[in-house]
């Protein structure tokens, strides 16, 4: 691997002569590209269910239902939590030109029914990334950024440097 060396200001500089949205879109699509491997990782270290699991309503608030015995809100089919990792885009995540990458999440209000194909609705990632007092973790998110933040680093590092030669290049 061939080494690319940016200094933060020459990338500042080189950004300077172009709009600011512009450049906050660039430098964004940039970096979706470049954390593309831990995307991929994630995905490959989930672990997915082997059947169908149901989230309840308990019947009566402050009591638990018993198993089975609730109203089902929501199903959760093998592979939902594979599905829902990606780029998140959006919402409180589109101002920012830092990228986040996570699972995705319904909103308030609209976390119930089936969620197989690509409706997806991954509320229950941490409880499996870090663990329950119930269950141990098996963490996916964190030993997918600790292997390829330096492929994701370099790759960045390519796009920046592309990224500076066509802004000079107007």
């Amino acid at each position: 691997m061939s080494a690319v060396v940016l200094n933060i200001k020459e990338v500042e500089n080189a950004l300077r002569g172009i709009p600011k949205a512009l450049a906050r879109k660039k430098v964004k699509k940039a970096l979706e590209e470049a954390s593309r491997p831990i995307v991929e990782g994630a995905k490959s270290r989930v672990p997915v269910a082997e059947r169908v699991v149901k989230r309840y309503k308990p019947l009566s608030a402050g009591k638990r239902a018993a198993r089975g015995k609730g109203n089902v809100v929501a199903e959760y089919y093998p592979g939902n939590l594979k599905r829902a990792i990606r780029i998140l885009r959006g919402g409180k995540f589109s101002k920012s030109s830092a990228v986040f990458i996570g699972p995705k999440v319904q909103k308030r209000g609209q976390g119930a029914g089936k969620f197989s194909g690509n409706r997806v609705d991954a509320w229950y990632f941490h409880f499996i990334e870090r663990g329950t007092m119930h269950m141990r973790a098996r963490p996916f998110l964190r030993p997918a950024f600790d292997e390829n933040k330096e492929k994701v680093f370099h790759l960045a590092s390519l796009k920046f440097a592309a990224l500076i030669d066509e802004v000079k290049g107007q």
